[in-house]
């Protein structure tokens, strides 16, 4: 049985509706993102899973128990918001105190508890201090501290690193999956950082439109992507049309005049006949450079950025115009105006399915 479930959950706002039809199975100790870009309802949905917003149709279920119509307080939920929301006036451990004072919790297992949880997030030798004298990292783990000290059956996590610069957002989410392994706790994040998600979760639900539009681990999200919007959000890809092709029970794509082979093996769906028009996903990373004449087909450098890990290249081909990524590996870099080869493993050109069906796809 799941711990965490939503059943058909939808959210109108003067007839509009923000989240239609949202089924979720979250089982325990799992640490589940909402990914989608803003506007998509993943904000909403967390909200109607704390109780802070009323579905408009469907059920809440918290470890099989319907709480559709719990106030929030009854859940007794853990949640970190995006600004943290501590007290100013408020030591550190008085903050993380603070949720156990309000169920009258007994002072000697208050103070355990609290060191606890302080212990969790390395921070026992900051309980004295208060929020303006912490840095950003310091202020969310304080937030989280305080979530997990009243030991919640699900924790909550808006947005939580969105406030961090760019290098203590990648040091927080490494901490982050630690305490939440640590500690065991099921646990649900919203975010619209792709990275995030992919890096810190057991399972990944993209979110588009106020819809489920996939539900998966991370590696499948990225690499069986259902839809070309999670082809292009869930990472970067170059998005082609072709043609099937069938030849001796294998599947290749026919595009600007030229056979290219397909990993049908990985397709989920009903497989496309021959001639059929197909849309295709072709990874940038993937893809390679290789001298003139040795690769699939010919290309030219047209533009290039460096990213310190990494070259991004913008190439003019037959396809069309690509972006293709390689690694900052010590090799000379290519120059705009070069003349290159294309090339790639023969698993890298995919067939994207349900271009314009948003129904849910979930992992079992």
């Amino acid at each position: 049985m799941p711990h965490l479930e939503l059943i058909d959950v939808s959210k109108a706002f003067n007839g509009v509706y923000a989240v239609t039809s949202m089924n979720l199975k979250v089982n325990e100790g799992e640490f589940v993102c909402l990914l989608g870009p803003s506007g998509c309802g993943k904000t909403t949905t967390l909200h109607m899973i704390a109780g802070f917003e009323a579905p408009t149709a469907g059920k809440v279920l918290l470890a099989g128990k319907d709480v559709t119509n719990f106030r929030p307080n009854q859940r007794g939920l853990g949640i970190v918001f995006q600004t943290y929301a501590l007290f100013p006036h408020m030591t550190v451990a008085q903050n993380v105190s603070f949720g156990l004072e309000m169920r009258r919790v007994a002072n000697a297992e208050r103070e355990r508890r609290v060191k606890k949880a302080l212990d969790i997030v390395h921070l026992t030798e900051y309980k004295e201090r208060y929020p303006r004298e912490l840095s950003g990292g310091q202020k969310q783990r304080v937030a989280l501290a305080r979530a997990l000290v009243i030991e919640p059956p699900v924790l909550l996590l808006d947005e939580p690193l969105s406030n961090l610069d760019a290098k203590l957002r990648e040091v927080m989410q490494i901490e982050l999956r630690r305490i939440q392994q640590q500690v065991g706790i099921t646990t649900v994040m919203v975010t619209h950082d792709q990275a995030e998600a992919l890096s810190i979760s057991d399972r990944v639900m993209v979110m588009e439109k106020g819809k489920a539009t996939q539900y998966d681990t991370p590696l499948k999200v990225y690499e069986n992507p259902q839809s070309p919007f999670i082809s292009t959000f869930v990472g970067k890809a170059n998005m082609l049309r072709g043609a099937v092709l069938i030849e001796g029970g294998k599947y290749f794509a026919c595009i600007a005049g030229m056979k290219l082979a397909l990993d049908i093996d990985r397709y989920e769906g009903q497989r496309p006949g021959p001639g059929q028009e197909v849309i295709l996903s072709l990874r940038p990373e993937k893809l390679c450079f290789a001298e003139p004449g040795l690769g699939i087909f010919d290309a030219q450098v047209k533009e290039k950025f460096f990213f310190g890990s990494q070259w991004h290249y913008t190439v003019t081909s037959p396809l069309g115009t690509l972006t293709v990524l390689q690694p900052n590996d010590g090799r000379q870099p290519n120059d705009v105006g070069d003349n290159i080869s294309i090339g790639w493993g023969e698993s890298s050109l995919r067939i994207v399915p349900n271009p314009e069906n948003l129904d849910v796809v979930a992992a079992t």
